[in-house]
Order: C-alpha cells, then sequence, then structure tokens
C-alpha cells in the first residue's frame, strides 16, 4: 500500500517572491477580526442589556474600522507590491 506524502508549504514549487509568510497572514486575520468586531460594535449598543455602554461602543466603533481596514490595506500592500 502507497503512503501519500502531505507537502508542506515549503515544498510547494512557487516562486519565492509569492510566499506571504505567517506574520503577514496573521495581520490580514487580525484586521478582519477586528473590523467584524467593530462593526458589531454599534448592534451592541443597541441591547438594552448593553444600555450603559452604547456610547462609548457608538465611539469606539469606527477608530476600530479604521484600524482593522489599516491592517488589511497593509498586508495586502506588502503582499502585492513586491519589488
Amino acid at each position: 500500500m502507497r503512503q501519500h506524502h502531505q507537502a508542506s508549504f515549503e515544498d510547494l514549487p512557487i516562486d519565492e517572491d509569492y510566499r506571504t509568510p505567517p506574520r503577514s497572514r496573521r495581520r490580514l486575520w487580525v484586521g478582519a477580526s477586528i473590523t467584524i468586531i467593530a462593526a458589531l460594535c454599534p448592534l451592541l449598543a443597541q441591547l438594552p442589556v448593553l444600555n450603559n455602554l452604547a456610547t462609548t461602543l457608538w465611539l469606539v466603533s469606527l477608530p476600530l474600522c479604521f484600524v482593522g481596514v489599516a491592517l488589511i490595506a497593509s498586508y495586502l500592500h506588502h503582499r502585492y507590491n513586491k519589488p
């Protein structure tokens, strides 16, 4: 019976210039997570349970969206603007 060797990321025949370091990919996922959480803040502010935090949630949501989008833009810039 033949055993299949599962190729790792390093074994793939990809040009070195197109590899994305794990730290950069992590930046993408952190940015996406922050953006999603920030988009949910105004929805959470509508809940009666969080009535005391409503203003804070509204005020925090926009800057968090900017931070998340900046992280995603940074990933895309480094990914597609290789020298």
